[in-house]
């Protein structure tokens, strides 16, 4: 089990500011002390882009610990322009936070990933959601195919997050580190080929050996086409989501796996 510390606490004391705040955007480590109340209302965050704004800043910084574990520290904020969404009325806050993750070691069993919370932290330090929207449909594809927005959007309490496998609407590719799993495995973009064709190369988690890699072990993305968004999302064979857009399920384990609020150093770096 994920453990969460704060998380509830820190979503509760958003507070308004002004978005001109003079802090500048950060090109080194520096302290997150008084940061994390800022938010953009949604007629400021429609068609935000972060070059426009002094008092936000995208960050991310991995720092791997001798012991294999690593400490990610980030903001929330995209490092991307983002769309307007006219049904979205939540603010965009910067959300100053350290997530530690395990030392990343294949299981032989699938642990179930969450489906409308944090399973993964993109490399511009923004999380990715499970495949589902507060009210249970496809937050991809949507109600009648409109889904979220590729560019992604916050939840009521301002947490900017993504839930399509396309990051600022661009395809990664297979190649491209594009995230970190909370089980500690890097998520890369999607495989080349039908989903028939991914069916048979990657497990039901979205995962592969790697032989001679640093972690033995990875997941990759899929694209839209590449998963069968008719199904019903949580009935996968073996604790395994259908809508497996990032993660069918984790191979690692997450019980030690920390998200809190954070007032430590972030960068825009990103450290792998």
């Amino acid at each position: 089990m994920l453990n969460i510390q704060l998380y509830s606490v820190c979503l509760a004391t958003f507070v308004t500011t002004s978005a001109a705040a003079s802090i500048g955007r950060v090109t080194s480590r520096q302290d997150f002390t008084a940061l994390s109340d800022m938010c953009l209302d949604a007629s400021e965050w429609a068609g935000f882009n972060p070059t426009s704004y002094s008092g936000f800043y995208d960050c991310f910084t991995r720092i791997e610990n001798n012991d294999g574990t690593a400490d990610l520290y980030l903001n929330n904020v995209p490092n991307h322009n983002i769309s307007v969404d006219a049904a979205n009325p939540n603010q965009l806050c910067q959300l100053a936070q350290k997530i530690t993750l395990p030392k990343p070691v294949k299981t032989s069993n699938n642990t179930r990933v969450p489906q409308a919370d944090v399973i993964a932290i993109a490399v511009n330090g923004v999380q990715i959601f499970g495949p589902l929207e507060g009210g249970g449909d496809n937050a991809v594809y949507g109600v009648n195919g409109t889904g979220v927005l590729c560019d992604g959007h916050p939840q009521p309490a301002g947490l900017w997050h993504y839930h399509h496998p396309n990051i600022d609407c661009v395809e990664a590719a297979p190649t491209d580190l594009v995230a970190w799993a909370l089980d500690g495995f890097p998520i890369y973009g999607p495989l080349v080929g039908t989903k028939e064709e991914v069916d048979n190369i990657l497990d039901d988690c979205n995962g592969i050996d790697v032989a001679g890699s640093k972690y033995g072990y990875q997941y990759h993305a899929r694209s839209r086409s590449q998963v069968d968004e008719t199904l019903t999302s949580n009935d996968g064979p073996d604790n395994t989501d259908n809508w497996k857009y990032f993660l069918g399920c984790y191979r690692g384990e997450t019980y030690t796996t920390t998200l809190s609020n954070s007032t430590d150093i972030c960068a825009t770096e990103t450290m792998n």
